[in-house]
Protein backbone atom coordinates (compact mmCIF):
# COMPACT_ATOMS: atom_id res chain seq x y z
CA UNK A 1 0.00 0.00 0.00
CA UNK A 2 3.19 2.62 0.47
CA UNK A 3 4.78 1.51 -2.88
CA UNK A 4 1.19 2.30 -4.31
CA UNK A 5 0.83 5.97 -2.52
CA UNK A 6 4.12 6.75 -3.36
CA UNK A 7 3.44 6.17 -6.89
CA UNK A 8 0.47 8.08 -6.89
CA UNK A 9 2.09 10.84 -4.82
CA UNK A 10 4.75 11.07 -7.73
CA UNK A 11 2.11 10.42 -10.18
CA UNK A 12 0.10 13.67 -8.75
CA UNK A 13 3.43 15.89 -8.37
CA UNK A 14 4.59 14.38 -12.02
CA UNK A 15 0.74 15.86 -13.53
CA UNK A 16 1.25 18.92 -11.11
CA UNK A 17 4.93 19.90 -12.54
CA UNK A 18 3.56 19.23 -16.33
CA UNK A 19 0.75 21.55 -16.03
CA UNK A 20 2.80 24.05 -14.35
CA UNK A 21 4.74 24.48 -17.21
CA UNK A 22 2.68 25.09 -19.90
CA UNK A 23 1.24 28.25 -19.10
CA UNK A 24 4.89 30.20 -18.26
CA UNK A 25 4.98 33.57 -18.85
CA UNK A 26 6.71 34.89 -22.11
CA UNK A 27 8.33 38.20 -22.69
CA UNK A 28 9.56 40.51 -25.12
CA UNK A 29 11.32 43.77 -25.54
CA UNK A 30 11.25 47.39 -27.52
CA UNK A 31 14.00 49.78 -27.63
CA UNK A 32 13.08 53.62 -28.56
CA UNK A 33 16.03 55.07 -30.09
CA UNK A 34 16.12 59.22 -30.78
CA UNK A 35 18.69 61.03 -32.09
CA UNK A 36 19.27 64.40 -30.26
CA UNK A 37 20.98 66.90 -32.43
CA UNK A 38 22.26 70.55 -32.44
CA UNK A 39 20.24 73.66 -31.81
CA UNK A 40 19.85 75.82 -35.20
CA UNK A 41 21.51 79.11 -34.17
CA UNK A 42 21.81 82.12 -36.49
CA UNK A 43 24.95 84.63 -36.82
CA UNK A 44 24.18 87.75 -37.84
CA UNK A 45 25.82 89.92 -40.09
CA UNK A 46 27.25 93.52 -39.30
CA UNK A 47 25.58 96.68 -39.71
CA UNK A 48 25.97 97.34 -43.59
CA UNK A 49 25.57 101.42 -43.94
CA UNK A 50 23.91 102.31 -47.28
CA UNK A 51 25.50 105.94 -47.36
CA UNK A 52 23.00 109.03 -48.07
CA UNK A 53 20.11 109.67 -50.62
CA UNK A 54 18.39 112.90 -51.11
CA UNK A 55 14.85 113.57 -50.32
CA UNK A 56 12.79 113.18 -53.34
CA UNK A 57 15.06 110.70 -55.41
CA UNK A 58 15.99 106.90 -55.76
CA UNK A 59 19.01 105.93 -55.61
CA UNK A 60 20.64 102.63 -56.61
CA UNK A 61 22.30 100.77 -53.98
CA UNK A 62 24.07 97.77 -54.06
CA UNK A 63 25.00 95.88 -50.71
CA UNK A 64 24.55 92.15 -49.16
CA UNK A 65 23.99 91.36 -45.35
CA UNK A 66 24.91 87.23 -44.93
CA UNK A 67 22.80 85.22 -41.99
CA UNK A 68 25.01 82.28 -40.98
CA UNK A 69 22.42 79.65 -39.58
CA UNK A 70 24.67 76.44 -37.92
CA UNK A 71 22.89 73.39 -37.28
CA UNK A 72 22.61 69.36 -37.51
CA UNK A 73 24.85 68.74 -41.00
CA UNK A 74 22.23 67.26 -43.77
CA UNK A 75 19.10 68.20 -42.18
CA UNK A 76 16.20 69.90 -43.75
CA UNK A 77 15.16 73.32 -42.21
CA UNK A 78 12.53 76.12 -42.90
CA UNK A 79 13.94 79.76 -43.14
CA UNK A 80 11.43 82.88 -43.29
CA UNK A 81 12.95 86.13 -43.88
CA UNK A 82 11.33 89.37 -42.98
CA UNK A 83 11.51 92.36 -45.24
CA UNK A 84 12.39 95.46 -44.00
CA UNK A 85 9.38 98.02 -43.01
CA UNK A 86 8.84 101.43 -44.59
CA UNK A 87 10.98 104.09 -42.32
CA UNK A 88 9.06 107.55 -42.57
CA UNK A 89 8.37 107.08 -46.46
CA UNK A 90 12.00 105.47 -47.50
CA UNK A 91 11.51 102.38 -49.16
CA UNK A 92 14.50 99.75 -48.79
CA UNK A 93 14.30 97.60 -51.74
CA UNK A 94 16.19 94.44 -52.16
CA UNK A 95 15.91 90.48 -52.73
CA UNK A 96 16.54 87.58 -50.55
CA UNK A 97 18.13 84.34 -51.58
CA UNK A 98 18.48 80.83 -49.22
CA UNK A 99 15.06 81.34 -47.88
CA UNK A 100 12.17 78.96 -47.66
CA UNK A 101 13.16 75.07 -47.25
CA UNK A 102 16.91 74.14 -47.16
CA UNK A 103 19.37 71.57 -46.44
CA UNK A 104 21.97 72.37 -44.07
CA UNK A 105 25.40 71.93 -45.86
CA UNK A 106 27.78 68.62 -44.73
CA UNK A 107 29.56 71.76 -42.62
CA UNK A 108 26.21 72.05 -40.86
CA UNK A 109 25.87 75.47 -41.99
CA UNK A 110 23.29 77.97 -44.31
CA UNK A 111 23.78 81.24 -45.92
CA UNK A 112 20.71 83.19 -46.23
CA UNK A 113 21.62 86.77 -48.20
CA UNK A 114 19.54 90.06 -48.63
CA UNK A 115 20.94 92.08 -51.22
CA UNK A 116 20.02 95.60 -51.63
CA UNK A 117 19.17 97.19 -55.03
CA UNK A 118 17.83 100.36 -54.34
CA UNK A 119 17.07 103.02 -51.99
CA UNK A 120 13.63 105.30 -52.47
CA UNK A 121 13.40 108.70 -50.73
CA UNK A 122 10.85 110.39 -53.47
CA UNK A 123 8.05 109.79 -50.80
CA UNK A 124 10.22 110.60 -47.33
CA UNK A 125 8.48 112.12 -44.50
CA UNK A 126 11.81 113.48 -43.03
CA UNK A 127 15.38 113.77 -43.07
CA UNK A 128 17.95 112.94 -40.66
CA UNK A 129 19.12 109.18 -40.42
CA UNK A 130 16.59 105.86 -40.86
CA UNK A 131 17.52 101.93 -39.62
CA UNK A 132 15.91 99.51 -41.23
CA UNK A 133 15.78 96.07 -40.29
CA UNK A 134 15.53 92.93 -41.49
CA UNK A 135 15.15 89.51 -40.12
CA UNK A 136 15.11 85.72 -40.44
CA UNK A 137 13.58 82.93 -38.48
CA UNK A 138 14.34 79.20 -39.04
CA UNK A 139 13.37 75.78 -37.61
CA UNK A 140 13.92 72.17 -38.37
CA UNK A 141 11.53 70.30 -41.01
CA UNK A 142 9.24 68.32 -40.29
CA UNK A 143 10.57 67.77 -36.58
Amino acid sequence: MKKFLAIIVVAILATSFAFSQHNLPVSANAQFDVKVILPLTWTPPADVDLGAVITGFEKPIVKSATFTLEGEALYGVEVTTHDPAVVDGVVLNGTWSGGGNATLGTDGKHLVVYTTSSVNATGATSNGEKTFTIGVEAKYAGL
